[in-house]
């Protein structure tokens, strides 16, 4: 079983999975894992994508609150 990087346990516990990532974002493949893996390689497009959709409203993720996130990485 892989261990799961911070981020990762972070949008999980705001209710993001990994299918929900790739359909906020329009990430395909192995570019989910390699940028959930490595979350300093995501773009602002992509965070500000995250804090709008439904989980990132719902769980008040922003931009400043997603990189201060990706920070503690």
């Amino acid at each position: 079983m892989k261990k799961r990087s911070k981020f990762e346990k972070y949008l999980r516990l705001n209710g993001v999975t990994k299918r929900r990532f790739s359909e906020i974002t329009g990430l395909k493949g192995q570019s989910i894992n390699k940028y959930i893996d490595n979350p300093t390689l995501l773009r602002l497009s992509h965070l500000k994508l995250l804090s709008e959709s439904d989980e990132g409203k719902y769980h008040e993720m922003d931009e400043v609150k997603l990189v201060n996130e990706i920070n503690k990485c």
